[in-house]
């Protein structure tokens, strides 16, 4: 019974629909449609298969990205600004890390003591430059460097770590912090009301 409705209905509803006249207005729409319709496909290059490397390739490609990134940290002297994760000390402090042949080189942990160092390098699939260091002082302890290069934006950590085994952690980047406004000492006097 309810499949007879259902086609009932639905033979109805094409009968109505056969006689309707279609207005001149809808009647341009189909005629591009029409035309849209009877038009060849725009052909798309498609891009060729990505090759698969053999390992030798891979190594070369990884050889060739790791040399571009030590171009990349040897270009300029990083000027970096660092500040202690500890919020109780608030003092800014600033350095200069030296990448060449290799090697990297603090001027403030140079001036303390510590040697220029190797450092390691890799490249994370975004293109960040990650390189990682530790430092050792025979009085002091040892520094540990782990530094972000995204394009001309250097970013990182330094643990500093004394012989007795406390940890210090500077957060460090190259980008010139804010100037901190200047605190106005709060006045002794009390504030006098103005009179009406």
């Amino acid at each position: 019974m309810k499949k007879t409705f259902f086609l009932a209905g639905v033979l109805g509803f094409l009968f109505l629909f056969a006689n309707l006249r279609i207005e001149p207005a809808w009647a341009g729409w189909l005629d591009w449609i029409k035309e849209i319709q009877k038009r060849k496909p725009v052909q798309v290059e498609k891009a060729p298969p990505k090759k698969e490397l053999t390992p030798e390739e891979l190594k070369a490609e990884k050889k060739t990205n790791e040399l571009q990134a030590k171009e990349q940290l040897n270009k300029k002297e990083w000027t970096i600004y660092l500040v202690s994760a500890n919020p109780k000390k608030t003092k800014l402090e600033t350095d200069v890390i030296k990448f060449s042949g290799g090697r990297v080189l603090s001027v403030n942990l140079s001036d303390k003591g510590y040697s220029e160092t190797n450092y390691s390098l890799s490249i994370e699939p975004d293109g960040t430059i990650v390189w990682e260091t530790m430092q050792g002082q025979e009085k002091l302890g040892r520094a540990f460097w782990r530094g972000e290069l995204r394009g001309e934006v250097m970013q990182g950590i330094l643990t500093l770590q004394s012989k007795k085994g406390d940890n210090e952690d500077l957060y460090f980047t190259t980008i010139v912090p804010p100037e901190k406004p200047e605190e106005k000492p709060a006045s002794a006097e009390p504030v006098k009301k103005k009179k009406k």
